[in-house]
């Protein structure tokens, strides 16, 4: 678990590591304001896989993230303007063009950060390649695949992992490669795959067009990787990426300390020290770069970490994904808050 979450937490740092020459500081928090909006990116897939882009959209989860960020600079969760792209390569162009000012829960790479100067915050989802199968057909484990047929898609870091894991456990399943998203999801209905492999929010995200039939499939808890999402921004802007960063570490730290979406407004009269610093301008972002009570307004407008999950991927979405990984460290999960100063 410590080397998983080293690799969660070092990924957030590949921006920084292979950013170019800094521009003038705070250039694209000037421009957020000078136009009154946001301009969010947002992945919108189309229904096949993309080789690179292999976890689901997340629509609602990275749009809360945008009225999060929208409410922090610029005062309130409508002054963000969701921009869809239909891939995170076209997003990471529009970084780098200006059509966006951040582009939410792209997937940290090296390249994407040398080929189109991109930064990456902190991961705010962690994914990773699970199985789905259908509820009776007793594969519970990783080892109920022994002499059974498991679709994936060919050619992504999905292949990879479930061809490592098989040779790890010394498991020999029937590999049925698709390229055609439609077609595998139909080979699952039908019966001609014993197991799906994937990331598990693609996973979920996909038992959810088999409609009348989504509760007869499982997606197994057990995770064979980990694929952390994050916010993307064009480098060399270091106050707009402390910004983001500063915002996406918020529902964390405000689960941790034990604060809701209900009672954001209160603690701008709080006298905890604890719970002072989120009516300030901590935690992270300096006074100069942006005013007083950012933290309660983003907080206000999209809760907790722990409210985030439930609504967006949790028992309160469509998808049902279990919080594991994305919990607390402390609740047995691998996310870590800054400490609150």
């Amino acid at each position: 678990m410590n080397k998983t979450l080293t690799l969660a937490v070092a990924v957030a740092a590949l921006g920084t590591a292979f950013a170019g020459s800094p521009a003038e500081a705070g250039a694209v928090l000037d421009r957020v304001r000078a136009a009154g909006t946001l301009n969010c990116g947002v992945v919108n897939q189309p229904e096949d896989w993309g080789k690179e882009d292999v976890h689901a959209s997340l629509p609602e989860f990275n749009t809360d993230m945008c009225r999060a960020l929208a409410a922090a600079v610029l005062g309130g969760p409508g002054k963000a303007t969701i921009v869809s792209v239909q891939s995170e390569q076209i997003g990471f162009k529009d970084l780098g063009t200006g059509k966006i000012d951040v582009l939410m829960g792209a997937t940290p790479s090296t390249s994407a950060a040398i080929a189109f100067g991109a930064s990456f915050a902190r991961p705010m989802f962690l994914d990773g390649d699970a199985l789905l199968v259908h509820k009776d057909a007793g594969i519970r484990s990783f080892a109920d695949l022994q002499g059974r047929v498991v679709c994936y898609a060919p050619a992504t870091e999905g292949e990879d992992a479930l061809v490592a894991e098989a040779a790890r456990r010394h498991v020999a399943y029937t590999p049925w490669p698709f390229e055609e998203n439609g077609e595998m999801l139909g080979a699952v209905v039908g019966r001609k795959c014993d197991a799906l492999f994937g990331s598990a929010s693609r996973l979920a995200e996909d038992r959810t067009a088999f409609h009348a039939r989504t509760s007869d499939f499982l997606l197994l808890p057990e995770r064979y990787s980990v694929l952390p999402l994050s916010p993307a921004v064009a480098s060399g802007d270091p106050a707009w990426s402390e910004v983001v960063d500063s915002v996406v570490s918020l529902p964390l730290q405000a689960e941790a300390a034990g604060v809701d979406m209900a009672h954001a407004e209160a603690l701008r009269d709080s006298q905890d020290p604890l719970f002072r610093s989120f009516g300030g301008t901590l935690p992270g972002i300096d006074a100069a770069v942006v005013d007083a009570g950012w933290a309660v307004r983003a907080l206000g407008a999209v809760g907790n970490a722990a409210e985030i999950f439930d609504r967006d991927l949790g028992e309160g979405s469509d998808l049902k994904l279990p919080r594991g990984d994305n919990a607390l460290r402390s609740q047995g999960g691998l996310m870590v808050p800054d400490t609150i100063r």
